[in-house]
C-alpha cells in the first residue's frame, strides 16, 4: 500500500496511527474483511444474470461439481483390449507405413 501511495512503510503506519488510532496491522485486516463481504455481495449479486458466476457459486459454495461419465468399454473390457479389427485394416495400414519409410 505504501508503494501505492507513494510513501515509506513508516510513513503509512505512522499516518494510520495518528488518524486511526491503530496499528497499520488491525487497520488491514479490519478493511480486508470489508473488502471481502463486499465481493461476495457482488458476485452473489451478479450470479443472477451471469451463469458463469452461478456456477462458480453452486461449485465453490454448494460443493457441486461437474462429472462426464465416459463409457470406456465395450462388452465389459475397456476399448483397445480384444477388439476384432478387420485384416484389411491392418494390411492397408501396414502398406501406408511401409511407403512412409521408404
Amino acid at each position: 500500500m505504501a508503494d501505492w501511495f507513494h510513501v515509506s512503510v513508516s510513513t503509512l503506519d505512522r499516518r494510520i496511527r495518528e488518524e486511526r488510532h491503530q496499528r497499520f496491522e488491525e487497520f488491514f485486516a479490519k478493511h480486508r474483511v470489508q473488502g471481502k463481504i463486499t465481493l461476495r455481495r457482488n458476485l452473489f449479486k451478479l450470479s443472477e444474470s451471469s451463469a458463469a458466476a452461478a456456477i462458480f457459486l453452486a461449485k465453490n459454495w454448494l460443493g457441486m461439481v461437474d462429472r462426464q461419465d465416459h463409457d470406456v468399454t465395450s462388452g465389459g473390457k475397456p476399448l483397445g483390449y480384444d477388439i476384432e479389427v478387420p485384416h484389411d485394416i491392418i494390411a492397408e495400414a501396414a502398406a501406408i507405413v511401409d511407403a512412409a519409410e521408404a
